[in-house]
């Protein structure tokens, strides 16, 4: 995954610059959404590009027992966000659910780092 640097503005924190996985130095903020996928920030393509993507951010993370994503952006129209929200839930999610339960002992070391 990669990191950021972030800049404070008044009740918030942007980030302004990332390294992503290739170790190019983007803009989250305004750069173009495969840049986002490339940072391990954003998950997009086929439904299998999108699985490997959140297959290799489970592991990163120590695993999730729920995921909450935003499925619209850009400029995807309702129909297109409906269509990607439908072929997620028909391709990727039954995929997902054949995950390993997280892990406790990462659980444990997150909430000591907190």
């Amino acid at each position: 995954m990669g990191h950021a640097m972030l800049r404070r503005e008044p009740g918030a924190f942007w980030a302004t610059r990332a390294v992503g996985r290739s170790g190019r130095t983007i803009n989250p903020s305004t750069c173009p959404a495969q840049d986002l996928v490339d940072l391990g920030l954003g998950f997009g393509g086929t439904p299998d590009q999108v699985y490997d993507q959140l297959v290799d951010f489970y592991h990163h993370v120590g695993g999730f027992g729920h995921l909450l994503a935003m499925r619209q952006g850009g400029d995807l129209s309702h129909a297109e966000t409906n269509d990607s929200m439908r072929l997620f839930a028909k391709e990727v999610m039954p995929r997902l659910r054949e995950l390993p339960p997280p892990s406790p002992e990462y659980a444990r070391d997150w909430t000591r780092a907190a």
